[in-house]
This record gives C-alpha cells, sequence and structure tokens, in this order.
C-alpha cells in the first residue's frame, strides 16, 4: 500500500462560507509526500527497451542466501559507504529525508559515527532482497533500484552504497533518483566500475578457451568514470563528480575470492549466462588460483575499482523518456 506523509490539518477563517465555495482556498504547506500513490504512477525508464543484462530476481535470491552472514563479507561496501559519509560531512546543510539504497546492514551504524548523522532528519534504507531488508535498521523497504516508489521531489539526500552497478538500465535509474530529488537535493553513488575483477576475467577466458575453445564473459561489465559523469549530465544533474578508488584485495586461492562474492551477494546474476565447468578450476588447480586476481589479503593480487560519483540535482531536467 502506497505511503505519504500525514498532511496537517489548516483551515483559513478570514473568509467566510460562501467565499470558501466560490473560489479555492489558499494552499497550506504540507510536506511533499514520500511514497508514489497508485493513481501517480512510476516514472518510466530513460530507454524504452533497455537491454536485460542482469537477472534481477536471481540476483535477489542470491542476496537472500547471503543475508545471515551479510554483515561478515560487506567490508568494501563498507569501506566505501564511509567515504560517501565524510563527503556529506563537508556539506553544510541539512537534509530532512534521505535514503539509502542498497549496501545491506551495518551502513546506519557507520553513518552514526560521522557528524553527517546530525544533518539527517528521516531516514530510510533499502535492498533488493526482502531478507536482507528485514535485517535492516527500520523503517526499511524491499525494492527494486529500477523502479523507485518515491514520489517526485521527496526527498534531500540519496546515498546508493555498491548496488546500481546490477542495474539493467542505470540511465533510467538516475532519471528517478533525480527526480525524487529536491531542488539542491544530494545524490552520491558507489559502483564496481572500470577494471574491477580485470585478473580474474582474463585468467578465466584463457582457461576456458584452452578447455573447450572458446570462452563466455563470466565477470559482468562495469561502467568507467567518463561513463557516469556522462549518464549523470544526461540524467540531469547539476556540477557532476566522478572519480575512482582502487583497492587491491588478496587471496590465498581463487576459491577464497568466489566464497567471498558468494557470501556478500555479488556473484554474477547475468541473464541466460552457463555455469563455469569445474574442470577449470581442477584441471590446473595450483597454476590457476596463483594467476586469478581480485579483491586483499595477503597473496594473489587483485583489483577492485569502484568508481564513486556525487551530483546535486538540477533545477531543469529531462524527461524520462528520451
Amino acid at each position: 500500500q502506497a505511503m505519504t506523509a500525514d498532511p496537517r490539518p489548516g483551515q483559513r477563517t478570514d473568509r467566510g462560507p460562501d467565499q470558501v465555495s466560490q473560489s479555492a482556498p489558499d494552499a497550506v504547506h504540507h510536506p511533499p509526500p514520500l511514497f508514489l500513490t497508485p493513481a501517480s504512477g512510476h516514472i518510466p525508464p530513460m530507454t524504452e527497451t533497455p537491454p536485460r543484462l542482469f537477472d534481477r530476481q536471481l540476483l535477489a535470491r542470491r542476496r537472500n542466501r547471503a543475508a545471515p552472514k551479510l554483515a561478515d563479507y560487506n567490508f568494501l561496501v563498507r569501506r566505501a559507504f564511509e567515504d560517501m559519509c565524510d563527503r556529506v560531512d563537508s556539506i553544510t546543510r541539512d537534509f530532512d529525508r534521505a535514503a539509502i539504497l542498497g549496501g545491506g546492514p551495518g551502513l546506519t551504524d557507520e553513518l552514526g559515527t560521522h557528524p553527517a548523522a546530525a544533518k539527517i532528519g528521516w531516514l530510510t534504507q533499502s535492498d533488493l532482497a526482502g531478507d536482507v531488508a528485514a535485517r535492516l535498521d527500520r523503517p526499511s523497504v524491499c525494492l527494486d533500484e529500477e523502479a523507485l516508489p518515491f514520489a517526485e521531489e521527496s526527498l534531500d539526500l540519496v546515498l546508493a552504497p555498491w548496488g546500481l552497478h546490477w542495474t539493467n538500465d542505470l540511465p533510467g535509474v538516475l532519471v528517478q533518483i533525480n527526480h525524487a530529488l529536491k531542488p539542491d537535493g544530494f545524490f552520491a553513488a558507489s559502483m564496481l566500475g572500470g577494471s574491477t575483477l580485470n585478473e580474474l576475467r582474463r585468467c578465466l577466458m584463457t582457461a576456458e578457451s584452452e578447455l573447450t575453445g572458446g570462452a563466455s564473459a563470466r565477470v559482468s561489465p562495469y561502467a568507467g568514470t567518463f561513463d557516469m559523469a556522462a549518464l549523470m549530465q544526461r540524467a540531469g544533474f547539476a556540477m557532476p563528480v566522478a572519480d575512482i578508488d582502487r583497492v587491491t584485495v588478496r587471496y590465498n586461492n581463487v576459491f577464497a575470492l568466489m566464497a567471498d562474492l558468494r557470501g556478500s551477494g555479488q556473484s554474477p546474476g547475468k541473464r541466460g549466462q552457463q555455469y563455469t565447468s569445474n574442470n577449470v578450476f581442477t584441471r590446473d588447480h595450483h597454476s590457476l588460483p596463483r594467476c586469478i586476481a581480485v579483491a586483499t589479503l595477503p597473496s594473489l593480487p587483485c583489483s577492485v575499482v569502484p568508481v564513486s560519483s556525487r551530483y546535486t540535482r538540477s533545477e531543469s531536467r529531462p524527461t524520462s523518456t528520451r
């Protein structure tokens, strides 16, 4: 059921009943509704037919599976969110309504250690997976970032740590966030980008091609800084800034890396993707882990490249269909 802010009752008393019935009463200032009503529908995606690269239902099932121990594996998410909080700390204004899209448990506790917490009034956090959302601090909501339920100009601050890289229609999601923000609202996001897991991608393709004579993409594609800057300008944000925070995480072997990806709910969820054959890992058990690099302990180099972006909502916004 759609939720709206409870309006304050009010009525002018300087008019008689006849005057009130003949002309519309002056508008009473109410807080804007937070969620869309059924009549208002939702903001359509920017692209009419975006390619469906990711299976969102599969991603939700995997996050539900990882929900009980997700807090033990999201150390990179907390690191990225801490950086986002530092950026909000530097803003000299308050935020009446704020939303955190994705990221998992523990983020509101991290926010509480920053001065930014004193600037935020009402705060909600969401997740694609229902079991993860149920473990978040209240108020929380289970939602799909591709169909945000927030009403237009209902939020002052939106933070999106490590979730938007799994969306099929990233331009459309950015447009919806732009519409949900009030004028001069602030949006900050961190997502996997650039050459993340490039070592893993290269080694898996080499091993699979040697075994089968062909190879499939086993690591999802990620946007770079130039891509994000262009997408933000297209979505109508003002003063977009995008940068890279390169993190190297080392694992003793590829199986420890896979366990971390599975435990953090970040396993690839590409549509129609065939599972990697066990032969790719077992035929050369000793050499393959040495050549694979991904994300931090003391052995295999691996690149995790979150693209951090921060933007201010522009007064003039594009239409949601282009």
